[in-house]
């Protein structure tokens, strides 16, 4: 059985998600363009992440652990690891875009 998490605990491990993801997206941005993708930053909790003739777009909420794909535009399925990062969803991208 799972140990319980209060909601205090939940606000904080959610804020500091985002305060990482913050921290890192100028690095993840570089990356990001270094492979041919673009990165964006929306808002605090919202990123998106797309080669540059957009063929493809990924909503990241690093706060949430969610991603998900432009369902007018699917990409490429991720592997990341249950803890991820900003860089590492730009990582798992560039990896994706070079086997293909």
């Amino acid at each position: 059985m799972g140990s319980y998490v209060s909601p205090e605990q939940s606000v904080e491990k959610r804020n500091a998600r985002m305060d990482a993801a913050g921290g890192h997206f100028q690095e993840a941005q570089m990356l990001a363009q270094s492979g041919g993708l673009l990165l964006c930053r929306f808002t605090s909790v919202h990123y998106q992440l797309s080669p540059r003739d957009r063929s493809w777009v990924l909503n990241i909420y690093p706060s949430n652990r969610r991603l998900y794909h432009d369902k007018s535009r699917p990409g490429p399925f991720l592997r990341v690891r249950a803890n991820w990062t900003l860089l590492d969803v730009v990582t798992a991208a560039l990896e994706e875009s070079t086997e293909r």
